[in-house]
């Protein structure tokens, strides 16, 4: 009977045994097939035993020795050796890369990354500003200057894929909130009517903005309250009356000067005189008012 129970006892340590060997210390159980489909995991520094550097079973972890990752790749711990994505030996890990904001710089691709904005080569600008404020784009090397609070999330169009066109290029006027095709002498518009169009917000029929009015400029008086407008007026070659402007002309122009914020005019405003007639004497606005987003005297 003795002998019995002792022949029990003996299968029993080593059906034990063998299942801390398989779970500890054995070969790694992959979810993906062999190592050239997820990876052989890290060999222990230490040896095999199961508290020390077993290999990871199913990407799993182990106590001290390596640490499993998806498919069976896995990163040895001290002393071991590790296999990256694809088998034993190394490569790249094949993850998902968005395409990255470079406005102003160099895509550069990266070996085992995803590309990257590189501005070692690119030199900033000077600025001159009419506010304080700078901002940067996101994932742009340099600084521009900050848009004036009524312009924000204004969604501007940028310049033509092929330029702008021979004896014009691409301008920001004073006040508008974008850019756009200005040309260098002033041209007619075609003799077409005038069609019904409506303009994203900070744009206007090109008439209303000094081109013509079959298409859409950007406005120089957009606006989005009445505190971002105000009455003044400039030196003109013929008549002329103050009138509602945006606070963003009054900024960025300094030939103009207003009741509310007079100041001194640069000489360089001055315009020569070209008028051939008598001007009618001017009416001053009481104020000036945001009325569908434009700036509108009243």
């Amino acid at each position: 009977m003795v002998r019995i129970e002792k022949l029990v006892a003996a299968i029993c340590l080593v059906a034990g045994t063998a299942v801390l060997v398989a779970s500890c210390g054995g070969t790694s159980v992959r979810r993906g097939g062999e190592a050239g489909d997820g990876g052989e995991a890290g060999d222990a520094g230490t040896g095999g035993s199961a508290a020390s550097g077993g290999r990871g079973t199913t990407g799993g972890s182990n106590a001290t020795g390596a640490t499993g990752g998806v498919g069976g790749a896995v990163t040895g711990g001290a002393g071991g050796s590790s296999s990256g994505a694809g088998g034993s030996g190394g490569g790249c890990l094949l993850l998902p890369c968005a395409f990255p904001a470079c406005p102003d710089g160099e895509i550069v691709e990266t070996e085992c990354g995803c590309p990257t904005c590189d501005c070692s080569s690119i030199r900033c600008p000077t600025l001159v500003c009419p506010r304080p404020a700078r901002t940067r784009e996101p994932g742009a090397c340099c600084d521009s200057c900050a848009p004036a609070p009524s312009c924000e999330g204004i969604a501007c169009e940028g310049p033509p894929p092929n330029g702008c066109g021979e004896g014009a290029s691409w301008q920001q006027k004073p006040g508008a909130c974008c850019g756009q095709c200005v040309w260098d002498e002033p041209g007619g518009c075609l003799e077409l009517a005038c069609p019904d169009i409506d303009c994203a917000t900070g744009y206007v029929p090109g008439d209303l903005a000094g081109g013509c009015c079959y298409e859409c400029l950007p406005d120089p008086k957009f606006c989005r309250a009445d505190s971002d407008c105000l009455i003044a007026d400039r030196p003109r070659g013929c008549c002329g009356c103050p009138e509602a402007i945006s606070l963003r002309m009054y900024e960025e122009d300094r030939c103009w000067s207003g009741p509310s914020r007079p100041r001194e005019i640069p000489a360089e405003c001055n315009e020569l005189i070209t008028c051939d007639r008598e001007c009618e004497a001017c009416v001053l606005p009481t104020g000036a008012s945001c009325i569908d987003q434009r700036c509108v005297a009243r």
